[in-house]
């Protein structure tokens, strides 16, 4: 138990509980982490609470970025939502919410190890918990680490695709699934197509030499089926997200194909890469220097934002898949 008096009263830090106690003489308050993560979320999003004040000028606070779990503990993402959490804003500390609408098509980009698999899976758990339904295809879905790997829990809500036979077939489901959609009047259940690797997944396909017809690849094929689908199936509840490294013209699939990208998901790599998505110096110099984690967001309004995804663990999809089964009941 760590204790901070303060005159008549007194804030006790209880580790084993996970607990901050108010005491005020007999009087006694439990606050539990989740409740205290709003609180100084709520302060620090109001610096000007702080003016004046007689702590040192070099006590500041630090953001505090919540773990997805204490989202899920607390209602913040649950099964039906329909806004989609982008992250916590790295300057107000206030969550980023917008709709799926206005997100449409995105791309998370980024190098390895700066978090580009668990922004994937923040967004594609949140699209199953709309309801949505998602189809992800993943190269390295064998990695202890791979984006495959931490929905596994969720199979039943997700359709996984790893090689790439599986993938092929998906993207032929998503060609036939734009014709059905657009000779077929009124709305349509939300569909949400995720690629991690996108970059590896095109490269795979170019490799395979049986499935080059004409001279032209198969991954030509795979590319156009995607420009499709961000150009003009977000009126038809069809959208799509890529997992990307590279961005340049020939590694993303075309120009057209980069430039269609609705919402823009950076997170670190050198100014070479991110050049190509950002169009401001200002914020591509600032991508080499990102923490993991943190990423530059670019809406399709041409605004940024820094951001920081909240923190993922092995056992958030178990967590969903009971959410979700005490939801149907």
């Amino acid at each position: 138990m760590i204790k901070l008096s303060l005159h008549s009263r007194s804030l006790e830090l209880d580790l084993e509980r996970k607990l901050l106690v108010l005491r005020d003489g007999d009087q006694r308050i439990d606050l539990p982490r989740t409740e205290v993560a709003q609180m100084m979320t709520f302060l620090l999003a109001h610096p000007t609470f702080f003016e004046d004040c007689s702590v040192e000028a070099s006590v500041r606070p630090i953001t505090i970025v919540p773990r997805f779990a204490d989202l899920l503990e607390t209602g913040t993402l649950k099964p039906g939502m329909s806004e989609l959490m982008l992250g916590i804003q790295a300057v107000s500390c206030e969550p980023l919410l917008i709709s799926w609408q206005d997100f449409r098509s995105g791309g998370v980009g980024g190098r390895g190890r700066s978090g580009k698999t668990n922004t994937l899976f923040f967004l594609s758990v949140q699209a199953i918990l709309s309801g949505a339904e998602v189809w992800v295809a993943d190269p390295h879905y064998n990695k202890v680490s791979s984006l495959t790997a931490l929905l596994r829990p969720l199979a039943q809500h997700v359709r996984l695709a790893g090689t790439l036979d599986e993938t092929a077939q998906m993207i032929e489901d998503v060609s036939s699934e734009i014709s059905r959609r657009k000779a077929k009047p009124g709305p349509s259940h939300p569909l949400v197509v995720i690629f991690d690797e996108w970059n590896g997944i095109l490269e795979d396909f170019d490799g395979e030499e049986e499935r080059r017809t004409n001279g032209e690849s198969y991954s030509k094929r795979v590319a156009a089926t995607l420009l499709q689908v961000e150009r003009e199936m977000g009126g038809y509840e069809m959208y799509s997200l890529l997992g990307v490294s590279d961005w340049s013209d020939k590694a993303i699939g075309g120009a057209s194909l980069r430039r269609l990208i609705h919402s823009v998901l950076c997170h670190r790599m050198t100014v070479d890469y991110s050049k190509y998505i950002l169009e401001s110096k200002q914020w591509c110099r600032q991508t080499a220097g990102l923490h993991t984690g943190h990423l530059i967001y670019k809406d399709n309004e041409g605004s940024y934002t820094q951001l920081i995804v909240p923190f993922i663990s092995a056992e958030d999809a178990a967590t969903i898949a009971r959410l979700l089964a005490e939801h149907r009941e």
